[in-house]
């Protein structure tokens, strides 16, 4: 939708909801921090036409009168990003000559970028109290002298280059991903479905631990497999020809709930043990849960790309301290496919590279 807030007065926010305070007699509060991130409101005016107000109203519609999250861009302190937010309070339109409408509510976005603990976040207290306003044109002077001015930040990568963090809930919008729905786990622990390319942030004990590389396509040969009850793990099976011989079995266990991958079980045509919520596929190593329900169910492979911008090509890094370097190709360096288990390893960070 084109409908926007008026600059002046269309939207405010208000912070500290993640704060607990205590009133004491004879003395100042005693507070401290209740939970890391915080929720964040935020106060909407819009100003439309009478057309713009219909606008408004199907729009509403269309994330079910309210109920469902949507794209908000706002300034939250790192600028204009874009923000998940979601209506909630009641919506109020009123006009003075029937022709222009006031439409106010409240969103709220869940977690903000600023609230990130990040090199700038650090940083930028201490840099704005010497330089003030004047630190950007400070910055593009030091741009110039980067090859003999010591640098600020000596992670921070080439100038105009800066690295994308796969830890920050919010994708970098260098990154174009494509891919189905995948499951993953959330910050909460469960095990919940991402939407349609959208490339999710993996938790493990509620710490981000970065993003599964982009998943081949597979196939869940297991007729009801991850479809009821507690999801305990997946497998997958080495198979030779069509897959009606199995060599061997190997077992992959949800991150959240172990650390520990089991080893490869052979066959000898015979034998036989019990796994809970089995996934079957004709693959090395396990994907992401592949539900399925009286039939095999297939997954489409998905594929994620980084816009060089002039760039040579980048490192990415994983979390297992392993790091890939990839060539620019006609203006993208493309992220290699996962080539182990699910869950086995994280994409965390990229670099760019200007020299080669």
């Amino acid at each position: 939708m084109s409908l926007r807030p008026i600059v002046s007065k269309g939207y405010s926010q208000t912070r500290g909801s993640n704060i607990w305070r205590t009133e004491v007699q004879g003395g100042v509060p005693r507070q401290g921090r209740d939970t890391y991130f915080e929720p964040v409101p935020i106060s909407v005016t819009l100003v439309v036409s009478s057309l713009g107000r219909q606008a408004f109203y199907s729009f509403l519609n269309n994330i079910d009168g309210g109920a469902s999250s949507f794209i908000m861009p706002h300034d939250t302190g790192l600028g204009i990003e874009d923000h998940q937010v979601l209506i909630t309070s009641d919506i109020s339109d009123s006009t003075d000559d029937g022709k222009n409408w006031v439409i106010t509510f409240t969103a709220t976005a869940e977690r903000t970028a600023i609230q990130e603990d990040t090199c700038l976040t650090k940083n930028l207290p201490d840099l704005y109290g010497c330089y003030g306003d004047c630190l950007g044109s400070f910055l593009k002077i030091y741009a110039n002298y980067e090859t003999t001015f010591p640098r600020i930040w000596s992670d921070e990568g080439p100038a105009g280059y800066p690295p994308i963090n796969l830890l920050a809930s919010a994708l970098d919008s260098r990154i174009v991903y494509d891919g189905p729905q995948v499951y993953y786990i959330n910050r909460n622990g469960n095990l919940v479905q991402s939407a349609t390319n959208e490339w999710p942030l993996t938790f493990i004990d509620g710490v981000a631990v970065g993003r599964v590389p982009p998943e081949g396509g597979s196939i869940n040969y297991q007729i009801g497999g991850l479809g009821t009850g507690r999801v305990l793990c997946s497998t997958t099976t080495i198979a030779t020809g069509d897959g009606s011989a199995l060599s061997s079995i190997a077992v992959a266990s949800i991150p959240s709930m172990t650390s520990t991958r089991l080893t490869s079980y052979a066959s000898d045509g015979a034998s036989s043990f019990s796994v809970a919520s089995a996934q079957v596929e004709k693959k090395p190593f396990a994907t992401s849960p592949i539900i399925t329900d009286s039939s095999a169910v297939g997954r489409q492979a998905a594929s994620a790309k980084v816009a060089m911008n002039g760039a040579t090509s980048i490192d990415i890094t994983y979390s297992d301290s392993s790091v890939v370097n990839v060539q620019a190709v006609d203006g993208y360096a493309t992220i290699p496919q996962a080539d182990s288990a699910w869950g086995s390893k994280y994409i965390t960070r990229i670099d760019f590279n200007v020299d080669g």
